[in-house]
């Protein structure tokens, strides 16, 4: 990071959380822990977000690669081997017959009906951002942010949890 290898200062690692989200919400569903429903709602969230910080699939793969790096960064002999791996990934997601290149960035997607922020704001785990935190927000986040006031509004918590309340988020006894 000192010596900004690879650009590394300027790197925009939403990508790396949008997509590994997006694993995430697809593992919640393997697991049993997200309905079908549920999980394409999240992951219409998500690709909102990749899409309005991003023009191409190329470019959310680029980032993704560099915030990969970051993370896994090691500087020594096997950075290469983890080079070719990210290399090969590309590949395979844009090649025209690879996911991403199935799919046109324009597609058009459904909007998102935000059932895992009604379920985490029933749970009372969702709260507005502060002042602060909304101020540094990007525009993506202070979407989300508006939904969260605006639907949490309507609870009759408001933004925070009963004693009696159980809901599939919450531990049980």
């Amino acid at each position: 990071m000192l010596n900004n290898d690879r650009d590394i200062r300027n790197v925009d690692f939403s990508a790396w959380d949008l997509v590994r989200a997006a694993m995430l919400t697809r593992c919640g569903l393997a697991l049993g822990w997200l309905t079908e429903e549920e999980t394409w709602d999240t992951l219409s969230i998500l690709d909102r977000g990749l899409r309005v910080r991003y023009r191409s699939w190329t470019q959310v793969s680029e980032s993704f690669r560099l915030a990969r790096w970051y993370w896994n960064s090691t500087s020594g002999k096997d950075e290469h081997f983890n080079d070719l791996h990210d290399l090969n990934r590309s590949l395979v997601l844009l090649n025209p017959d690879g996911p991403w290149g199935l799919i046109d960035w324009n597609v058009e997607t459904p909007e998102p009906s935000f059932l895992i922020l009604d379920d985490l704001l029933d749970a009372g785990v969702a709260a507005p951002l502060s002042a602060g935190d909304r101020k540094r927000a990007t525009h993506w986040e202070r979407w989300i942010d508006d939904q969260v006031i605006a639907r949490g509004q309507h609870r009759p918590q408001h933004f925070g949890t009963h004693a009696d309340q159980h809901h599939r988020f919450a531990k049980r006894a």
